[in-house]
């Protein structure tokens, strides 16, 4: 699999070399196995954004969502999969795992779904660290580096899908303070604002050891 890894994401940068890509993209592996003869097919695929579902409750946690993104589907009915090895459509199950993380890590929050013809915001209250996000148990591929991350911003949605706000909080590089910035109008924020039913984009950095801010990007798979 990490020569696999490797050849893909050599692949991508030949066509896609750029500071983006070596700073907000990563590498998912899915793996789809066909359950008469148990032959698997494993692709690599590079995402910037990993759009994870959310739990319909009250509140959740983060990692909650991460592991519903993670779980295991059912390829059955009109989705089942054609096996090469059987040469015919067979029940599969498929599954996607994150091999390799970027340096900026951007989540997505599924807040909208199509529900009886019509467009709904989600509007459940997702628990997400702010100091420290430990993505290590979700990670397949080599861990050559730290896996924890920092918030360092939240886009965040208020109203409906057809009439809607979108205002941002950023933490400031030099004060290390949170600030909410709503069009022209620009306001200091407390900690304890930061986690709020709206938040709708996270945006994460990697930290290499507690307390310090990754500068630098890394090209290779890892």
């Amino acid at each position: 699999s990490h020569e696999q890894a490797e050849a893909a994401w050599i692949k991508h940068k030949r066509f896609n070399n750029s500071i983006i890509v070596s700073s907000f993209q990563g590498l998912l592996r899915s793996t789809v196995k066909c359950n008469n003869c148990h032959v698997t097919s494993t692709t690599f695929d590079v995402f910037m954004v990993l759009s994870l579902p959310i739990e319909q409750n009250n509140t959740c946690q983060l990692t909650d969502c991460l592991k519903l993104f993670l779980e295991k589907e059912e390829m059955v009915g009109q989705c089942r999969w054609h096996c090469p090895t059987c040469n015919t459509r067979r029940d599969a199950s498929k599954w996607i795992e994150l091999w390799k993380l970027p340096t900026y890590l951007i989540i997505h929050l599924k807040r909208f779904r199509y529900e009886y013809d019509t467009w709904r915001k989600q509007t459940t209250n997702v628990d997400f660290p702010v100091e420290s996000l430990d993505m290590s148990p979700f990670i397949v591929g080599p861990k050559l580096h730290s896996s924890e991350y920092a918030l360092y911003s939240v886009l965040n949605h208020r109203g409906t899908m057809e009439s809607g706000h979108y205002t941002t909080f950023c933490r400031n590089i030099r004060d290390g303070r949170w600030y909410e910035y709503d069009d022209e109008n620009v306001s200091l924020l407390n900690k304890n604002q930061i986690q709020n039913d709206n938040a709708y984009i996270l945006f994460y950095e990697l930290l290499p050891r507690v307390g310090v801010f990754f500068e630098n990007t890394h090209d290779t798979v890892q």
